[in-house]
């Protein structure tokens, strides 16, 4: 694997070097052992996409940055009480992957989501955008917000906290948490 993200319940999505995303599967909250999980399963974006990054927010909802240039959601992820473990674990990984409406930005693009389901993305051409219209309803939203880079800063990695605030590290590797979350 490349690339982690853990979200709702422990939950983890990983990216391999082929461009292929995956999930761990029988993460369990009992002891340590469970905890871990005991395989991985493809969440079979290949044939429809390679991705560049994935995300998986603590809403559970999973979003991917194609190479094609395109944002992904996961379709039919949900999250229920009293089911089996294994009906529980395919409910969680949905089924498929649709593109998200009004998608269109230059360059590859690292994803980060947050607490409430946040989305946000850093360009490898470092412009840095916030997904707005995102309700529990509507988890994809509906465009990106460009958002302003004031300091010029050249950002090469992002994460949302469990609060919401956006923390970043730049080119220097010095780390910045951003206050303002308006724009």
């Amino acid at each position: 694997m490349i690339k982690l993200d853990v979200g709702r319940d422990g939950n983890v999505v990983g990216l391999d070097e082929n461009a292929e995303i995956w999930w761990r599967m029988n993460i369990k909250h009992g002891n340590k052992e469970s905890r871990k999980g005991d395989s991985w399963a493809t969440q079979s974006n290949k044939g429809q996409f390679d991705a560049f990054d994935v995300t998986l927010c603590t809403t559970g909802n999973q979003f991917a940055r194609g190479l094609d240039g395109k944002f992904y959601t996961r379709t039919n992820v949900r999250y229920n009480i009293g089911t089996t473990d294994e009906e529980d674990t395919a409910m969680k990984r949905g089924d498929g992957w649709t593109v998200m409406l009004n998608s269109e930005i230059q360059g590859n693009a690292y994803l980060t989501c947050g607490l409430n389901g946040d989305l946000w993305t850093l360009t490898t051409e470092n412009q840095l955008y916030r997904r707005v219209g995102v309700t529990r309803h509507d988890p994809a939203g509906d465009s990106w917000s460009l958002v302003a880079n004031s300091d010029n800063m050249q950002m090469i990695h992002i994460s949302l906290g469990e609060t919401g605030e956006l923390w970043m590290v730049d080119s220097a590797n010095k780390v910045y948490r951003r206050v303002e979350m308006t724009d």
